[in-house]
């Protein structure tokens, strides 16, 4: 289903594409568009460059340890709670929110910028 999916060589989607796949099938992805540009006449193959720069960043933000799952964010449902959020579902919109803002470069993965951030929420 992601087969035709756009795959932009940035910080940013690598991080979107680990989040949403994984490592394996983010690799896995890459190699499906890599092998389908191969099969495309040589005026394609420049994708190639652009493929193997997303994948030197998917490296990257994998030897960073970059955030890219909610078990990686630096809070967790118990400092939501202790932040004030209600217990429920908003602790996990509050959570997912934060991790998007982490994913697309907003805010830096880390635990006092999160914690201001979750009492903004509660607030």
């Amino acid at each position: 289903r992601l087969h035709d999916a756009p795959l932009p060589a940035e910080e940013k989607a690598a991080r979107r594409l680990l989040n949403r796949l994984g490592e394996r099938d983010a690799r896995a992805l890459i190699a499906v568009h890599r092998a389908d540009t191969r099969a495309l006449a040589p005026a394609y193959h420049h994708r190639l460059e652009e493929l193997d720069r997303l994948e030197a960043l998917l490296e990257e933000q994998l030897a960073q340890n970059a955030c890219f799952s909610l078990r990686q964010l630096a809070v967790n449902g118990r400092d939501a709670l202790a932040a004030g959020i209600v217990p429920g579902p908003a602790v996990g919109r509050a959570l997912d929110a934060l991790l998007q803002r982490v994913l697309a470069g907003e805010i830096p993965n880390d635990r006092a910028v999160l914690l201001t951030e979750l009492a903004a929420y509660a607030g």
